[in-house]
């Protein structure tokens, strides 16, 4: 930690429906009730916890609504209680939430909310089957962050509590049920749009650790939507402003050429400067870039002009959202969705758990 990350300051703004509890993990004898404002402030500065602009004399404060009340963060409302701890030198903020109630707030984040209820059940049980391994992978690791999931799509996007019934239903419709492959839940990946592309052939993927991942056959049901094909153009120009960020030193683009697997991913991206080459990862050219969409597509220097044509939305692997939403319009169930992207997999119910999100 430097003495300069020691100055940064950052403030949460806290609210509650009802009284709030404040106290420390493991001594609960102790809480203390903030029932005399409703609106609370909590301040990290100089690695120290202030509560209302008074020193915190702990390295963690749990914050704890009273039942059928909620906290709110900055505005938002979330289910379930708040954690403040320092870990790895820094402070994180986690929420401790039921199974179920995380399950339901993802679903608001990753659906989209005028799909049919079908579609909703799908993206149900693929939430509580990843959010249940990740818990599993946590609880092997005594060196794992004191959290099982971060709230970005780094893992799943978790935004808080919602009013959307459709999803709460959907939730409630398949509670418990998960997705495992060997008896063991699975990491149900999705993304938007799979664009046609066959898991089975990419190279850089651990099929060994998730077979199920492995499907041998196209998902061509999401071929009617705007990025199962795509194209962007950018001016020479404009490419190797984006490019510099990674070469600051690159002054002209003369070529360029992509080495790719059997599935059509990128995975090296060669820019030609002259007699000068550099190299970068296809996934990084994906990132430098928002409007390239997938980790598939084909480049192309013509004049003054960069041409990128792609296929998908997204990193090609578990469910096709836009798939299975075809799916669910052509009379698929839920089930049978599941199984077409998730081959040798088997459906399992678990006892409700609690999750705790970054």
């Amino acid at each position: 930690m430097t003495s300069a990350e020691h100055k940064v300051v950052t403030t949460w703004k806290i609210s509650c429906s009802g009284d709030l509890y404040v106290g420390v993990p493991k001594q609960l004898g102790t809480r203390q009730k903030i029932t005399n404002q409703k609106n609370s402030t909590i301040t990290i500065k100089n690695q120290t916890i202030y509560l209302n602009q008074q020193k915190w004399p702990h390295a963690t404060i749990y914050l704890l609504p009273t039942e059928k009340a909620h906290i709110s963060l900055d505005g938002q409302p979330y289910h379930g209680l708040f954690l403040i701890t320092k870990y790895q030198g820094q402070f994180l903020l986690i929420n401790y939430v039921e199974l179920e109630d995380y399950v339901c707030s993802v679903l608001k984040t990753e659906c989209w909310p005028n799909w049919p209820a079908e579609s909703f059940k799908v993206s149900a049980i693929a939430s509580r089957s990843y959010i249940t391994a990740k818990i599993l992978e946590a609880r092997k690791h005594k060196d794992h962050p004191p959290y099982h999931a971060s709230n970005t799509n780094k893992h799943q996007t978790y935004s808080g509590m919602h009013d959307c019934p459709k999803l709460r239903q959907a939730v409630e419709d398949t509670k418990g049920i998960i997705i495992s492959y060997n008896k063991k839940p699975i990491l149900a990946m999705f993304d938007c749009c799979c664009g046609g592309i066959i898991p089975a052939h990419m190279s850089e993927v651990d099929f060994i650790a998730a077979p199920y991942l492995k499907r041998t056959y196209p998902c061509n049901y999401c071929s009617s939507w705007k990025y199962y094909t795509w194209e962007a153009k950018f001016s020479v120009a404009k490419f190797k402003e984006n490019i510099q960020k990674e070469f600051p030193q690159i002054k002209n683009i003369s070529h360029i050429q992509l080495k790719k697997d059997r599935a059509g991913i990128v995975h090296l991206v060669t820019i030609k400067d002259g007699n000068k080459v550099y190299k970068l990862k296809g996934k990084l050219l994906y990132k430098l870039f928002k409007e390239i969409k997938s980790f598939s597509f084909s480049v192309t220097k013509q004049a003054d002009q960069v041409i990128v044509n792609g296929q998908g939305y997204g990193h090609h692997l578990g469910i096709c959202q836009w798939g299975a939403y075809q799916m669910v319009k052509e009379g698929w169930q839920h089930k049978e969705i599941l199984k077409f992207y998730f081959p040798g997999t088997q459906f399992m119910r678990i006892k409700q758990q609690s999750s705790e999100i970054n």
